[in-house]
Protein backbone atom coordinates (compact mmCIF):
# COMPACT_ATOMS: atom_id res chain seq x y z
CA UNK A 1 0.00 0.00 0.00
CA UNK A 2 1.47 2.79 -1.00
CA UNK A 3 1.14 7.06 0.52
CA UNK A 4 -1.83 7.68 -1.62
CA UNK A 5 -3.83 4.76 -1.12
CA UNK A 6 -2.91 4.54 2.50
CA UNK A 7 -4.61 8.17 3.00
CA UNK A 8 -7.63 7.61 0.94
CA UNK A 9 -8.18 4.37 3.19
CA UNK A 10 -7.95 6.39 6.42
CA UNK A 11 -10.20 8.96 5.15
CA UNK A 12 -13.02 6.01 4.93
CA UNK A 13 -12.81 5.30 8.17
CA UNK A 14 -14.84 7.81 9.65
CA UNK A 15 -16.30 5.82 12.20
CA UNK A 16 -13.24 5.50 14.88
CA UNK A 17 -12.55 3.07 17.53
CA UNK A 18 -13.14 2.60 20.93
CA UNK A 19 -11.43 -0.12 23.37
CA UNK A 20 -11.14 -0.88 27.12
CA UNK A 21 -8.48 -3.43 27.39
CA UNK A 22 -9.95 -5.09 31.04
CA UNK A 23 -6.64 -6.57 31.84
CA UNK A 24 -7.83 -7.34 35.33
CA UNK A 25 -10.54 -9.30 34.59
CA UNK A 26 -8.57 -10.92 31.11
CA UNK A 27 -6.22 -12.47 34.27
CA UNK A 28 -9.16 -13.38 35.93
CA UNK A 29 -11.17 -15.59 33.03
CA UNK A 30 -7.02 -17.19 32.75
CA UNK A 31 -7.21 -15.95 28.97
CA UNK A 32 -4.29 -14.04 26.64
CA UNK A 33 -5.61 -11.01 25.40
CA UNK A 34 -2.87 -11.83 22.21
CA UNK A 35 -4.29 -15.60 21.73
CA UNK A 36 -2.56 -17.10 18.35
CA UNK A 37 -4.21 -18.69 15.30
CA UNK A 38 -4.07 -21.82 17.16
CA UNK A 39 -6.80 -21.31 19.84
CA UNK A 40 -9.01 -18.92 17.35
CA UNK A 41 -12.49 -20.12 17.78
CA UNK A 42 -14.26 -20.98 14.68
CA UNK A 43 -17.57 -21.96 16.39
CA UNK A 44 -19.24 -18.42 15.96
CA UNK A 45 -18.21 -17.57 12.44
CA UNK A 46 -18.94 -20.46 10.68
CA UNK A 47 -17.75 -18.93 7.07
CA UNK A 48 -14.49 -18.15 7.85
CA UNK A 49 -12.49 -19.85 5.87
CA UNK A 50 -10.02 -21.92 7.60
CA UNK A 51 -7.33 -22.83 5.43
CA UNK A 52 -7.41 -18.92 3.76
CA UNK A 53 -6.73 -17.79 8.04
CA UNK A 54 -3.69 -19.73 8.30
CA UNK A 55 -2.72 -19.03 4.82
CA UNK A 56 -2.22 -15.50 5.84
CA UNK A 57 -0.97 -16.14 8.97
CA UNK A 58 2.01 -18.04 7.14
CA UNK A 59 2.97 -14.35 6.25
CA UNK A 60 3.50 -14.77 2.39
CA UNK A 61 0.96 -12.38 1.71
CA UNK A 62 3.65 -9.90 3.07
CA UNK A 63 6.51 -11.12 1.06
CA UNK A 64 4.21 -10.91 -2.24
CA UNK A 65 3.85 -7.17 -0.76
CA UNK A 66 0.31 -7.09 -0.45
CA UNK A 67 -2.64 -6.17 1.43
CA UNK A 68 -5.66 -8.10 3.65
CA UNK A 69 -8.74 -6.58 4.63
CA UNK A 70 -11.16 -8.26 6.92
CA UNK A 71 -14.52 -7.23 6.36
CA UNK A 72 -17.11 -8.49 8.45
CA UNK A 73 -19.05 -8.04 11.84
CA UNK A 74 -17.52 -6.91 15.47
CA UNK A 75 -17.42 -9.86 17.24
CA UNK A 76 -16.38 -12.55 14.87
CA UNK A 77 -12.91 -12.52 15.45
CA UNK A 78 -11.20 -9.99 13.32
CA UNK A 79 -8.85 -8.63 16.15
CA UNK A 80 -7.76 -11.93 17.30
CA UNK A 81 -6.78 -12.71 13.58
CA UNK A 82 -5.54 -9.46 13.53
CA UNK A 83 -2.73 -9.91 16.43
CA UNK A 84 -2.33 -13.25 15.70
CA UNK A 85 -1.25 -12.38 12.42
CA UNK A 86 1.11 -9.96 13.47
CA UNK A 87 2.38 -12.41 16.06
CA UNK A 88 3.30 -14.55 13.57
CA UNK A 89 4.93 -11.81 10.86
CA UNK A 90 7.22 -10.46 14.36
CA UNK A 91 8.14 -14.10 14.42
CA UNK A 92 9.46 -14.67 10.37
CA UNK A 93 11.54 -11.35 11.20
CA UNK A 94 9.25 -9.03 9.99
CA UNK A 95 8.90 -5.10 11.38
CA UNK A 96 4.92 -4.80 12.50
CA UNK A 97 2.81 -1.41 13.96
CA UNK A 98 -0.28 -2.62 15.01
CA UNK A 99 -2.66 0.05 15.86
CA UNK A 100 -6.23 0.81 16.88
CA UNK A 101 -7.50 3.02 14.19
CA UNK A 102 -9.48 6.00 16.73
CA UNK A 103 -5.86 6.23 18.27
CA UNK A 104 -4.42 6.39 14.78
CA UNK A 105 -7.03 8.81 13.27
CA UNK A 106 -6.16 11.41 16.52
CA UNK A 107 -2.82 11.18 16.33
CA UNK A 108 -3.08 12.25 12.56
CA UNK A 109 -5.49 14.76 13.31
CA UNK A 110 -3.50 16.41 15.18
CA UNK A 111 -0.16 16.08 13.18
CA UNK A 112 -2.75 18.07 10.79
CA UNK A 113 -2.89 20.63 12.95
CA UNK A 114 0.79 20.82 13.79
CA UNK A 115 2.17 20.35 10.54
CA UNK A 116 3.64 16.78 10.98
CA UNK A 117 0.80 14.56 9.03
CA UNK A 118 3.44 14.24 5.96
CA UNK A 119 6.00 12.53 8.53
CA UNK A 120 3.42 10.42 10.01
CA UNK A 121 2.35 9.12 6.70
CA UNK A 122 5.36 8.20 5.93
CA UNK A 123 6.56 6.13 8.96
CA UNK A 124 3.46 4.24 8.16
CA UNK A 125 4.30 2.68 4.93
CA UNK A 126 7.64 2.24 6.26
CA UNK A 127 6.53 -1.16 7.43
CA UNK A 128 6.62 -4.47 5.74
CA UNK A 129 2.89 -5.31 8.02
CA UNK A 130 0.59 -2.22 9.03
CA UNK A 131 -1.97 -3.26 11.11
CA UNK A 132 -5.20 -1.33 11.69
CA UNK A 133 -8.08 -2.49 13.89
CA UNK A 134 -11.33 -0.94 13.64
CA UNK A 135 -12.81 -1.74 17.42
CA UNK A 136 -15.71 0.05 18.01
CA UNK A 137 -17.95 3.08 17.56
CA UNK A 138 -16.94 6.86 18.17
CA UNK A 139 -18.98 9.68 17.47
CA UNK A 140 -18.06 12.64 18.44
CA UNK A 141 -15.42 15.61 17.04
CA UNK A 142 -12.20 16.86 18.52
CA UNK A 143 -13.73 20.75 18.66
CA UNK A 144 -16.06 19.54 21.17
CA UNK A 145 -13.51 18.62 23.78
CA UNK A 146 -13.76 22.12 25.26
CA UNK A 147 -17.15 21.09 26.59
CA UNK A 148 -18.01 18.16 29.45
CA UNK A 149 -20.66 15.81 28.75
CA UNK A 150 -22.57 13.05 30.51
CA UNK A 151 -21.77 9.46 29.57
CA UNK A 152 -24.70 7.07 29.38
CA UNK A 153 -24.42 3.75 28.55
CA UNK A 154 -27.05 1.36 26.34
CA UNK A 155 -26.80 -1.99 27.95
CA UNK A 156 -26.98 -5.54 27.15
CA UNK A 157 -25.62 -8.05 29.55
CA UNK A 158 -25.82 -11.15 27.71
CA UNK A 159 -24.97 -13.88 27.79
CA UNK A 160 -25.86 -14.80 24.58
CA UNK A 161 -24.89 -11.67 22.94
CA UNK A 162 -23.75 -8.36 24.42
CA UNK A 163 -24.38 -4.54 23.94
CA UNK A 164 -22.92 -4.31 20.67
CA UNK A 165 -24.83 -6.84 18.77
CA UNK A 166 -26.72 -7.46 16.48
CA UNK A 167 -22.99 -7.13 14.98
CA UNK A 168 -23.30 -5.88 11.63
CA UNK A 169 -22.63 -2.09 10.36
CA UNK A 170 -25.21 0.25 10.41
CA UNK A 171 -25.63 3.94 10.91
CA UNK A 172 -26.67 4.20 14.33
CA UNK A 173 -28.55 1.63 16.83
CA UNK A 174 -31.28 2.03 18.40
CA UNK A 175 -31.77 5.45 19.29
CA UNK A 176 -28.30 5.65 20.58
CA UNK A 177 -27.02 8.59 17.54
CA UNK A 178 -30.26 10.80 18.87
CA UNK A 179 -29.67 10.39 22.52
CA UNK A 180 -25.92 11.96 21.74
CA UNK A 181 -27.31 14.35 19.56
CA UNK A 182 -29.02 15.58 23.39
CA UNK A 183 -25.78 16.02 24.44
CA UNK A 184 -24.59 12.65 25.80
CA UNK A 185 -21.61 10.57 25.27
CA UNK A 186 -23.24 7.19 24.23
CA UNK A 187 -21.46 3.62 24.64
CA UNK A 188 -21.85 0.25 24.42
CA UNK A 189 -19.53 -2.03 25.73
CA UNK A 190 -19.51 -5.74 25.38
CA UNK A 191 -17.92 -7.26 28.90
CA UNK A 192 -16.52 -10.55 29.84
CA UNK A 193 -19.37 -13.61 29.61
CA UNK A 194 -20.24 -12.81 26.06
CA UNK A 195 -19.69 -15.14 22.95
CA UNK A 196 -17.74 -14.83 19.64
CA UNK A 197 -13.92 -14.45 21.74
CA UNK A 198 -12.98 -17.79 23.61
CA UNK A 199 -14.76 -19.72 25.42
CA UNK A 200 -13.30 -18.95 29.15
CA UNK A 201 -14.53 -15.23 28.15
CA UNK A 202 -17.74 -16.82 27.73
CA UNK A 203 -18.16 -18.88 30.60
CA UNK A 204 -17.09 -15.92 32.91
CA UNK A 205 -19.80 -15.05 34.94
CA UNK A 206 -21.76 -18.08 34.66
CA UNK A 207 -23.26 -18.50 37.93
CA UNK A 208 -23.23 -15.24 38.99
CA UNK A 209 -25.67 -13.63 36.53
CA UNK A 210 -25.55 -10.33 39.33
CA UNK A 211 -22.55 -9.41 37.33
CA UNK A 212 -24.03 -8.47 34.95
CA UNK A 213 -20.56 -6.99 32.61
CA UNK A 214 -21.19 -4.22 35.16
CA UNK A 215 -17.62 -4.39 36.55
CA UNK A 216 -16.57 -4.05 32.77
CA UNK A 217 -18.91 -1.47 31.62
CA UNK A 218 -17.79 0.71 34.69
CA UNK A 219 -13.96 -0.12 33.44
CA UNK A 220 -14.48 0.69 30.28
CA UNK A 221 -16.06 3.93 31.01
CA UNK A 222 -13.72 5.32 33.55
CA UNK A 223 -11.06 4.24 31.00
CA UNK A 224 -12.69 6.56 28.44
CA UNK A 225 -12.65 9.59 30.87
CA UNK A 226 -9.65 8.95 31.69
CA UNK A 227 -8.46 8.88 27.86
CA UNK A 228 -11.07 11.51 26.62
CA UNK A 229 -11.40 14.69 29.44
CA UNK A 230 -14.60 16.16 27.55
CA UNK A 231 -16.48 13.03 29.50
CA UNK A 232 -18.14 13.60 32.43
CA UNK A 233 -17.97 10.60 34.65
CA UNK A 234 -19.46 11.74 37.16
CA UNK A 235 -22.91 11.95 35.35
CA UNK A 236 -23.10 8.71 34.64
CA UNK A 237 -26.77 6.63 33.32
CA UNK A 238 -27.28 3.17 32.34
CA UNK A 239 -30.65 2.10 30.28
CA UNK A 240 -31.72 -1.25 28.80
CA UNK A 241 -34.12 -3.15 27.72
CA UNK A 242 -35.37 -7.20 28.98
CA UNK A 243 -31.58 -8.06 29.88
CA UNK A 244 -30.59 -4.81 29.30
CA UNK A 245 -33.70 -3.67 31.66
CA UNK A 246 -32.50 -6.39 34.19
CA UNK A 247 -28.99 -5.06 33.94
CA UNK A 248 -29.37 -1.66 33.96
CA UNK A 249 -31.46 -1.28 37.95
CA UNK A 250 -28.72 -4.13 38.85
CA UNK A 251 -26.21 -1.33 38.01
CA UNK A 252 -28.61 0.99 40.06
CA UNK A 253 -28.71 -1.34 43.04
CA UNK A 254 -25.35 -2.62 43.02
CA UNK A 255 -23.42 0.44 42.16
CA UNK A 256 -25.34 3.39 43.29
CA UNK A 257 -22.42 5.69 43.49
CA UNK A 258 -21.28 5.15 40.49
CA UNK A 259 -24.91 5.41 37.94
CA UNK A 260 -26.49 8.58 39.26
CA UNK A 261 -29.64 7.85 36.41
CA UNK A 262 -31.16 4.85 35.11
CA UNK A 263 -33.86 3.57 32.70
CA UNK A 264 -34.77 0.05 33.40
CA UNK A 265 -37.52 -1.41 30.70
CA UNK A 266 -38.94 -4.98 30.79
CA UNK A 267 -36.26 -6.36 33.15
CA UNK A 268 -36.43 -10.05 34.36
CA UNK A 269 -35.11 -8.99 37.28
CA UNK A 270 -35.24 -12.44 39.54
CA UNK A 271 -34.36 -15.20 37.24
CA UNK A 272 -36.25 -17.56 39.59
CA UNK A 273 -39.38 -16.31 37.75
CA UNK A 274 -38.81 -16.01 34.08
CA UNK A 275 -38.11 -19.21 31.94
CA UNK A 276 -36.16 -21.75 33.63
CA UNK A 277 -34.39 -22.97 29.66
CA UNK A 278 -32.66 -19.19 30.31
CA UNK A 279 -32.19 -19.31 34.07
CA UNK A 280 -30.42 -22.41 34.19
CA UNK A 281 -28.30 -22.25 31.26
CA UNK A 282 -26.55 -19.64 32.65
CA UNK A 283 -27.53 -19.99 36.38
CA UNK A 284 -27.24 -23.31 37.09
CA UNK A 285 -29.96 -25.35 38.85
CA UNK A 286 -31.39 -24.04 41.94
CA UNK A 287 -29.75 -25.44 45.54
CA UNK A 288 -30.51 -24.56 48.70
CA UNK A 289 -28.00 -24.12 51.31
CA UNK A 290 -28.56 -25.17 54.68
CA UNK A 291 -29.09 -21.49 56.33
CA UNK A 292 -32.27 -21.06 53.93
CA UNK A 293 -30.10 -19.02 51.27
CA UNK A 294 -29.96 -20.26 47.76
CA UNK A 295 -27.49 -19.53 44.44
CA UNK A 296 -29.79 -17.19 43.07
CA UNK A 297 -30.03 -14.77 45.98
CA UNK A 298 -27.10 -12.52 44.63
CA UNK A 299 -28.83 -11.96 40.81
CA UNK A 300 -32.46 -10.71 42.20
CA UNK A 301 -32.38 -7.24 42.21
CA UNK A 302 -35.45 -7.35 44.76
CA UNK A 303 -32.59 -8.20 47.20
CA UNK A 304 -30.72 -4.95 46.60
CA UNK A 305 -33.07 -2.27 45.63
CA UNK A 306 -32.91 -1.11 48.77
CA UNK A 307 -29.28 0.41 48.15
CA UNK A 308 -31.12 2.96 45.51
CA UNK A 309 -29.36 6.44 45.82
CA UNK A 310 -30.18 7.98 41.76
CA UNK A 311 -33.12 8.43 39.97
CA UNK A 312 -34.88 5.03 38.31
CA UNK A 313 -37.46 5.05 35.80
CA UNK A 314 -38.99 1.54 35.74
CA UNK A 315 -41.10 0.03 32.81
CA UNK A 316 -43.17 -2.87 31.73
CA UNK A 317 -45.80 -4.10 29.35
CA UNK A 318 -49.15 -5.52 31.30
CA UNK A 319 -49.61 -8.41 29.16
CA UNK A 320 -45.88 -9.20 28.32
CA UNK A 321 -45.37 -12.69 28.24
CA UNK A 322 -41.70 -12.94 27.51
CA UNK A 323 -40.61 -11.42 30.77
CA UNK A 324 -43.69 -11.08 32.92
CA UNK A 325 -44.54 -7.64 34.48
CA UNK A 326 -44.28 -9.43 37.90
CA UNK A 327 -40.61 -9.56 37.64
CA UNK A 328 -40.88 -5.34 38.11
CA UNK A 329 -42.99 -5.55 40.45
CA UNK A 330 -40.98 -7.42 42.76
CA UNK A 331 -38.68 -4.83 42.89
CA UNK A 332 -41.36 -2.11 43.07
CA UNK A 333 -42.39 -3.98 46.09
CA UNK A 334 -39.36 -3.60 47.81
CA UNK A 335 -38.29 -0.07 46.80
CA UNK A 336 -41.89 0.77 48.52
CA UNK A 337 -40.28 -1.17 51.65
CA UNK A 338 -37.29 1.01 51.75
CA UNK A 339 -39.21 4.27 50.69
CA UNK A 340 -37.51 5.19 48.11
CA UNK A 341 -38.46 7.47 45.13
CA UNK A 342 -38.74 5.87 41.43
CA UNK A 343 -40.90 6.59 38.67
CA UNK A 344 -42.61 3.49 37.20
CA UNK A 345 -44.54 3.26 33.57
CA UNK A 346 -47.04 0.38 33.33
CA UNK A 347 -47.81 0.30 29.54
CA UNK A 348 -51.40 -1.36 29.27
CA UNK A 349 -51.94 -4.26 26.99
CA UNK A 350 -48.48 -4.22 26.01
CA UNK A 351 -46.15 -7.22 25.22
CA UNK A 352 -42.49 -7.32 25.32
CA UNK A 353 -41.65 -4.51 22.37
CA UNK A 354 -42.46 -1.22 23.64
CA UNK A 355 -39.29 -0.24 24.07
CA UNK A 356 -39.59 2.04 20.51
CA UNK A 357 -42.78 3.33 21.00
CA UNK A 358 -42.66 7.15 20.85
CA UNK A 359 -44.19 7.43 24.36
CA UNK A 360 -41.27 5.70 25.53
CA UNK A 361 -38.63 6.95 23.48
CA UNK A 362 -39.71 10.37 24.87
CA UNK A 363 -39.64 9.27 28.61
CA UNK A 364 -36.36 7.73 28.03
CA UNK A 365 -34.78 10.67 26.54
CA UNK A 366 -36.17 13.52 28.68
CA UNK A 367 -35.29 10.93 32.17
CA UNK A 368 -31.69 11.38 31.49
CA UNK A 369 -31.94 15.32 30.13
CA UNK A 370 -33.92 16.00 33.50
CA UNK A 371 -31.47 14.49 36.05
CA UNK A 372 -28.45 14.46 34.24
CA UNK A 373 -28.26 17.86 31.73
CA UNK A 374 -30.37 19.85 33.91
CA UNK A 375 -32.80 20.68 31.69
CA UNK A 376 -35.99 20.32 30.44
CA UNK A 377 -37.03 19.23 26.76
CA UNK A 378 -40.25 20.58 25.21
CA UNK A 379 -43.40 19.25 27.17
CA UNK A 380 -45.57 16.29 25.95
CA UNK A 381 -43.79 16.80 22.71
CA UNK A 382 -44.68 14.49 19.74
CA UNK A 383 -42.26 12.68 17.32
CA UNK A 384 -43.43 12.30 13.28
CA UNK A 385 -41.63 10.86 10.92
CA UNK A 386 -40.24 13.21 7.94
CA UNK A 387 -42.72 13.86 5.22
CA UNK A 388 -40.89 11.72 2.60
CA UNK A 389 -40.36 9.10 5.16
CA UNK A 390 -44.01 9.26 5.95
CA UNK A 391 -45.03 8.90 2.07
CA UNK A 392 -42.21 6.00 1.43
CA UNK A 393 -43.81 4.20 4.31
CA UNK A 394 -47.17 4.98 2.59
CA UNK A 395 -48.42 6.57 6.02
Amino acid sequence: MNLIELDRALKQLHLGGMAAVLETRLRQAQAEPLAPIDNFDFVFNKKMNRSLVFDLAAGAFIARHEDALFLGPPGTGKSHLAQAIGQAAIQQGYRVLYRETHALLDDLAEATLDGTRKEHMEFLVTVPLLILDDLGMRKLPLTAAAKKYPIVNRIYPGPQGGSVGPRSFVAARGDTQALAELGFIVVEIDGMGNPSRWKKFHDFYYGNMGDNTLPDQIAGMEQLAAKYPYIDIDRAGIYGHSGGGYAAADAMFRYPDFFKVGVSEAGNHDNRVYEDDWAEKWQGLLKKNADSTTNYDDQANQNIAKNLKGHLLLAHGTMDSNVPPYNTLLVVNELIKANKDFDLIMFPNRGHSFGNEPYMVRRRWAYFVRWLLGAELPHEYEMHLPADLRAAMGF
